[in-house]
C-alpha cells in the first residue's frame, strides 16, 4: 500500500513546513490576496478530516452516499484565529496516522471500496479509497508550495 507511506509522509511536510514560525507570522498575509499561513493549514486539517470521513464511511458501508463539499465550504475559514497551530498540526497526524492504520488493517482490495459523493447539482462522483488518499496526499504538496511562498515573503527559509 504505497499510497499509504505517501500519505503518512505528509505529515513530516506539513510540520517542517510551518517550523518556527510565531503565531504573528502564522496569522500574517505576506503576499497580497493571499491565505495566511494559519488559513492554509486550517484549510489542510478540516479537509483531511473531511476525506478520512468518507474513507471510513467507504470502509464499513457498501457505496455510501454522501454531500460532496462545495468550494465554499472546502474553503470556510473556521475560527482561525481561535484554533493553535499545535494543536492543528498534532490533529493533522492524527488523523494521518489513524485512517492509515484502519485502512492497512483491511485487504488489499479495500482499496477499491468506493463512495458515492452528491454534489448540490445532484451530479454524483465516485470516489475509491485509493482516489481519495491519491487526491488528499496530492492536496498537501499543492498548499506547502503557497506556505513557502509566505515563508520567503516574511524573511523565513522556505
Amino acid at each position: 500500500m504505497d499510497i499509504l507511506d505517501a500519505y503518512l509522509a505528509g505529515t513530516g511536510e506539513l510540520r517542517t513546513a510551518f517550523d518556527g514560525m510565531t503565531r504573528d507570522q502564522l496569522l500574517a498575509r505576506p503576499v497580497e490576496g493571499k491565505w495566511s499561513a494559519m488559513e492554509v493549514l486550517c484549510h489542510l486539517v478540516d479537509a483531511d478530516l473531511s476525506i478520512a470521513t468518507r474513507i471510513r464511511a467507504a470502509l464499513r458501508l457498501d457505496r455510501p452516499r454522501m454531500m460532496a463539499a462545495t468550494m465554499e465550504e472546502m474553503t470556510a475559514k473556521l475560527a482561525v484565529e481561535a484554533r493553535d497551530a499545535e494543536e492543528e498540526l498534532n490533529l493533522f497526524e492524527t488523523i494521518r496516522s489513524q485512517t492509515a492504520r484502519i485502512v492497512r488493517s483491511f485487504p488489499e482490495e479495500a482499496l477499491d471500496r468506493e463512495v458515492i459523493l452528491v454534489k448540490v447539482t445532484g451530479d454524483e462522483v465516485t470516489w475509491s479509497v485509493r482516489k481519495a488518499l491519491t487526491i488528499i496526499t496530492g492536496h498537501v504538496g499543492h498548499h506547502l508550495a503557497f506556505v513557502a511562498e509566505k515563508r520567503r515573503a516574511l524573511g523565513l527559509p522556505a
